[in-house]
């Protein structure tokens, strides 16, 4: 998992490789390099947030406690 401040992720996701790691989840939306067999997946973690947020509101009862 990758989450740096922007301009770093392509110096982390080289230093991830050279030490072994062949997945990397990465939370920075700029592009990233990867040789073969290094899979890399990119996530947007405010409209994740923002989805589970929608998905809470409009949940009957979704701030009710019992």
């Amino acid at each position: 998992m990758i989450a740096v401040t922007p301009g770093a992720a392509q110096q982390a996701v080289n230093l991830l490789v050279e030490n072994g790691c062949r997945a990397i989840l990465s939370f920075n939306i700029e592009p990233l390099c990867a040789p073969a067999g290094v899979d890399i997946r990119y996530t947007d973690m405010p409209f994740e947030m923002d989805l589970l947020s929608h998905g809470l509101k409009t949940r009957k009862g979704a701030y009710e406690y019992d």
